[in-house]
């Protein structure tokens, strides 16, 4: 690779996709590094689960402090996991202010572990004058000052995650103070009841530009509070998540309020859950007059509890998907079992599906090969067999590895049968 061409650094390394091998990049050439370098630090993630997590942080933090020209290429730093209390005492806190300090470049943030944030830490965080996008763990009490949060500036997308009783508080004022670039808002909890329809209400009334809304767990927020966001005279919402509000929530009530003000809507996730459980038409008759004229291209959808597939499902989720089905790229179930004519409806349809999320009986598994195959563009496929007496915990490989061959083969088919058109029209002409 060293007496390869400069300019196709740039074109290979950016396909590359894991850091140790970019790292070893690195090594090859300085001509090679100069391009790897700012590849290998531009995003740096660890989560729980990595071995050695808290020690990776240090490791990244104590480079960062004290290589600020490394430190400068950084432009998403996702923590979710981090040293606390006396763990991060031990390292001293001065490495990690120090490193965050010469991040310069920083325009987003995910810091997630609950308890890790202290208020010298989100001081650095509200100087960084290039950070847009900021995710926290909102659980405040002990660890920070809520009203810190009022220091951080300009952001464009903010994500509060278990918020505590202080930090509610000041959401409405931190948003407001963020109005004028905010157009993401982001808000999860478990089953909270610290949110409600009034506290969106004041922020709805001051961020008019936000264009992308996530509410999970907010068990007190309803359809009022959701349809302050999304009157005739806003800008129209892009993208909405509406996940596990309150069991009053009134899909019929926010489709009366809301549906002309989703004229540029391309993802919805909503869960299904309250009164829907009882009626899933009643549920499917109001989110597609809600959604109708929106030109959706993502659409997930879940059961807050597990849903048995029956045979008057296949009409539903036909009213729910034909309005869209030319654009739809992503359709996501789960906790909802899908029959195989709807599977196969689904594809057949949805002209430029390339990722599918579904849960059907395990069953049905040696027949979903023809059922898939139609989709010609799909290339994510996630299967989920919600479990029963008899069925093997794990789909055996030589299974999955005929399925993927069927669908393979009729994407291979389908490509002949495309070539050999394009030949007779050329012939012809």
């Amino acid at each position: 690779m060293a007496h390869l061409p400069l300019e196709l650094f740039p074109v290979i390394f950016q396909n590359i996709l894991k850091p140790s091998q970019l790292a070893t990049c690195c090594l090859i050439s300085k001509a090679a590094s100069a391009f790897a370098v700012p590849l290998l630090y531009d995003r740096i993630l660890i989560y729980a689960w990595h071995k050695g997590a808290k020690i990776r942080v240090v490791q990244v933090f104590n480079t960062l402090a004290k290589r600020p020209n490394l430190a400068r290429y950084v432009h998403s730093l996702e923590l979710r996991d981090f040293p606390k209390g006396p763990e991060i005492s031990v390292y001293g806190v001065a490495v990690f202010l120090r490193a965050l300090d010469n991040c310069i470049n920083l325009q987003r943030c995910i810091w997630t572990r609950d308890g890790s944030l202290n208020n010298e830490i989100l001081k650095s965080l509200s100087a960084l004058p290039q950070l847009r996008s900021l995710t926290i763990n909102g659980h405040s009490a002990r660890f920070y000052d809520a009203r810190c949060l009022l220091n951080i500036r300009g952001l464009c997308d903010i994500c509060v995650i278990m918020p505590s009783a202080e930090v509610v508080r000041v959401l409405v004022e931190w948003t407001e103070l963020n109005a004028s670039t905010l157009r993401g808002l982001e808000i999860i909890c478990k089953t909270s009841p610290l949110i409600t329809d009034e506290h969106l209400g004041f922020i709805a009334s001051s961020c008019i530009n936000l264009e992308r809304l996530r509410l999970v767990g907010c068990s007190k927020v309803s359809h009022d509070g959701v349809s302050s966001f999304l009157p005739s005279n806003r800008i129209p919402m892009v993208e909405l998540a509406l996940e596990g509000l309150s069991p009053n929530f009134k899909w019929v009530d926010l489709s009366l309020k809301s549906s002309n003000n989703l004229t540029r809507m391309r993802s919805i996730t909503l869960s299904m859950g309250g009164e829907a459980e009882s009626d899933f038409g009643e549920w499917v008759d109001s989110v597609a007059t809600l959604l109708h004229d929106a030109p959706l291209e993502e659409m997930q959808i879940y059961s807050t509890g597990p849903r048995l597939g029956n045979s008057t499902d296949n009409e539903l989720w036909s009213r729910l998907i034909t309005p869209h089905a030319a654009r739809l790229t992503r359709f996501s179930v789960h906790r909802m079992l899908l029959l195989p004519n709807t599977i196969e409806d689904i594809c057949r349809r949805c002209s430029r599906l390339e990722q599918l999320f579904i849960a059907v009986p395990y069953a049905i598994f040696d027949s979903l090969g023809p059922l898939l195959a139609s989709a010609k563009s799909l290339g994510t496929l996630h299967l989920n067999f919600p479990q029963t007496f008899g069925d093997p915990p794990l789909v055996p490989l030589d299974k999955a590895a005929a399925l993927d061959a069927t669908l393979e083969y009729g994407r291979l088919l389908d490509m002949y049968a495309r070539t050999i058109k394009a030949i007779r029209m050329s012939n012809a002409l």
